[in-house]
């Protein structure tokens, strides 16, 4: 998960920059949906363990 974020960071960061400097809108990101939701499926698979084991 680490590895996602960092690797996305870098790339939105500068597209913030761009449009900060343009004046324009904020560009939306995916990282943080994605993010969101591998630590919502780690987070059910382990309590899925402790409830069954």
């Amino acid at each position: 998960m680490a590895a996602l974020l960092a690797a996305g960071s870098y790339p939105r960061w500068r597209a913030v920059q761009r449009a900060m400097r343009a004046e324009r809108p904020l560009p939306s990101s995916r990282v943080v949906t994605v993010l969101a939701v591998r630590v919502l499926v780690v987070t059910m698979t382990a309590g899925i363990l402790v409830v069954v084991g």
